[in-house]
């Protein structure tokens, strides 16, 4: 389903029954495993470059936890990165590991981008797009975007998908695309997302080029 699309608007793609039953459990189950914590914003850089953590911040809420190691190994979580690819024509060398989440009732995150120009383009490249997948359904606890006037409902297995950059330069960000995710009313909201890089993320990060404190 197009939620938005050019000219009018940047690309907001929502996808039903992207995910099986069989992916939603598995991805939960590595959060559970790799247990998960409070989530942080990104801060300043330190003297050697590194982007420094905030936590406990009262702009994000949430709890997370990243898949990598035996996450990232297990064929199921495999097959979910494969189908992104196929679809967006991107290879995964430029996706970041799987954030997974989780939200509690009353948690939130305000309004933010997910590209950070004033990083500036470390070794792998921008952050150009972003696939969200819904792992469970609540009341409450949609993805807005408020210049865009669209809400996302929250439903296991479905998906949604948008640009943090413009066609007419990958490097400028596309301020039409700031989110936010509001509060969960009743349940507990799991969710995941990949973020699609403008260069290889994984050699980067290998090689701890990315700028960024794990």
């Amino acid at each position: 389903v197009e939620l938005s699309k050019p000219p009018q608007g940047p690309w907001v793609i929502q996808l039903e029954n992207f995910l099986p039953d069989i992916e939603i459990e598995a991805l939960i189950n590595h959060g559970h495993q790799l247990k998960f914590t409070r989530s942080t914003l990104s801060g300043p850089e330190n003297a050697r470059g590194e982007t420094t953590r905030i936590t406990h911040a009262e702009t994000r809420t949430s709890y997370n936890a990243w898949c990598t190691g035996v996450c990232e190994e297990d064929p199921i979580v495999k097959d979910i990165s494969r189908r992104i690819e196929l679809m967006i024509g991107i290879p995964q060398v430029n996706f970041d590991s799987f954030q997974l989440l989780k939200y509690e009732a009353g948690q939130y995150y305000k309004v933010h981008h997910d590209m950070s120009p004033e990083r500036g383009v470390k070794e792998g490249g921008h952050r150009i797009l972003t696939i969200f997948l819904y792992l469970s359904d609540v009341e409450g606890g949609e993805t807005e975007f408020p210049e865009l006037g669209l809400k996302v409902t929250p439903k296991a297995g479905r998906a949604v998908m948008w640009p943090s950059v413009t066609n007419e330069d990958p490097s400028s960000q596309d301020l039409r695309t700031v989110h936010s995710s509001l509060a969960v009313l009743k349940g507990v909201k799991y969710g995941a997302n990949i973020w699609v890089h403008s260069h290889n993320y994984k050699v980067a990060r290998l090689w701890g080029c990315t700028g960024n404190i794990v």
